[in-house]
């Protein structure tokens, strides 16, 4: 897949309804976009589901409804049991063809603080699991660790400011257990997985920029494989919120879009890509744009016959 969609969130101050594509592998191209989402809506999450088909669940707007892609158009496929947004979401630590997205956490409108529940996507709907998490959560990421184990990272926990607490589960035994401490706290944030140097193919765990007390961060932390101290990792250009982080099919990751900390806060419409975690890694701008630049929206691989691209 060489296709990135790209969707909903904040545009130019407003929600946005738009969905676009970019072909990663030619800057040169030019891609169909693909029809507006049935809302305006951003902190969304999304990703492909059953049959590779795109889907993406509402934000902001509260209601629990997922939408499905089917040919030229958004159908309602799913309604989530908890109206969330702002969530963690990744692949699911159930290793079953019969489950796709695993969500955590996220807010629900109202004042509570976040939540501190979890549902798995599978093919009879969302399931709330009956395990709680130790916290209430929300502007957190998480990451799916191997088949079997998530890691729920940082975000604003209990209701109060940034943290640096990070939570395993682990679907073998069913438990939440307290994992390493980021060594900066940080909420709004990206994570995802990465090759741990230019000459492994192992991947680490990756967190990049977020914000704490109004300031934007630049840091990046990498968990190791085998380790429980997270490392520095290679710095963003610049302090870099909201934004998305997506695993690429070569062992790096793209930061997609967020709010900048040298354009006050104003979004931004670039990819930045990085190979690898290693201490000569270093973030690239892509010639690839975004048509909007935007904030707290989607982004994912899609099959290249997705959208045409010329």
């Amino acid at each position: 897949m060489t296709k990135l969609l790209v969707g909903v969130g904040a545009e130019r101050g407003i929600f946005s309804d738009s969905i676009e594509i970019i072909e990663l592998e030619s800057s040169s191209s030019t891609c169909q976009n693909l029809p507006t989402f049935p809302l305006a809506t951003l902190g969304s999450f999304g990703g492909l589901g059953f049959d590779n088909q795109p889907m993406i669940c509402d934000g902001d707007k509260v209601n629990k409804k997922c939408f499905s892609l089917e040919r030229t158009k958004w159908v309602y496929s799913q309604s989530l049991k908890t109206a969330r947004y702002l969530v963690g979401i990744s692949s699911s630590p159930y290793p079953s063809k019969s489950q796709k997205f695993f969500v955590t956490g996220g807010y629900d409108g109202g004042y509570t603080g976040g939540l501190n529940t979890a549902e798995v996507l599978t093919e009879q709907g969302w399931e709330t699991l009956p395990q709680i998490l130790p916290v209430t959560i929300y502007s957190h990421c998480h990451v799916l660790v191997n088949a079997t184990t998530v890691l729920v990272i940082g975000g604003a926990q209990n209701g109060s400011r940034p943290s640096k607490s990070t939570f395993y589960f682990n679907t073998e035994n069913e438990v939440w257990t307290k994992g390493p401490e980021l060594k900066k706290e940080r909420e709004s944030h990206s994570c995802g997985r990465i090759r741990r140097n230019s000459n492994s193919q192992e991947l680490s765990i990756i967190v990049a920029g977020g914000i704490v007390d109004l300031n934007w961060l630049s840091t990046v932390e990498i968990l190791d494989h085998g380790s429980n101290e997270w490392r520095k990792g290679p710095e963003l250009p610049f302090g870099i919120y909201d934004a998305a982080m997506v695993e690429d099919q070569k062992g790096g990751v793209l930061l997609v879009g967020g709010g900048a900390e040298y354009a006050n806060g104003q979004y931004l419409d670039t990819l930045f890509q990085l190979q690898h975690a290693g201490e000569d890694g270093k973030w690239i701008e892509m010639e690839q744009k975004l048509k909007s630049a935007r904030s707290q929206h989607v982004a994912f691989l899609v099959p290249d016959s997705i959208a045409k691209c010329s």
